[in-house]
């Protein structure tokens, strides 16, 4: 085989369709991630007020139920500031690391999410 010699290619050298469609794809791609930032936001946002609504509870009772809601909306806020600080490629890359980590885990929390899924859509 003849040895082909590698030529970088510049914007300069590429069709027009192809810088065309790169730009569109590159576009898509921007708006689906300023769609998920979005997206995580209003997460964290639930999650924080779910937080304080289970904080102010705990505040006004006393006991084990209390002192399990101050653990939940402890974690609540956990989860809401990992949401605020995390960009959408950072969740995805945390996620594929879980799946890849507790794969059982994971398919038994699937079954379990779509059976719940199911059953709410029966009704």
């Amino acid at each position: 085989m003849a040895d082909i010699p590698e030529t970088p290619i510049s914007p300069e050298s590429e069709p027009a369709g192809a810088i065309h469609e790169n730009g569109h794809r590159r576009r898509i791609s921007d708006r689906m991630y300023e769609g998920g930032a979005r997206g995580m936001s209003r997460i964290g946002e639930r999650l924080h007020s779910a937080a304080e609504s289970f904080d102010r509870r705990s505040m006004a009772g006393s006991g084990r139920i209390c002192r399990g809601e101050q653990r939940l909306a402890g974690r609540l806020e956990h989860a809401a500031s990992y949401f605020d600080e995390s960009d959408p490629r950072e969740l995805f890359s945390d996620v594929d690391e879980l799946v890849r980590r507790h794969p059982y885990r994971t398919m038994a929390i699937g079954v379990f999410a779509g059976w719940v899924i199911g059953r709410i859509l029966r009704r």
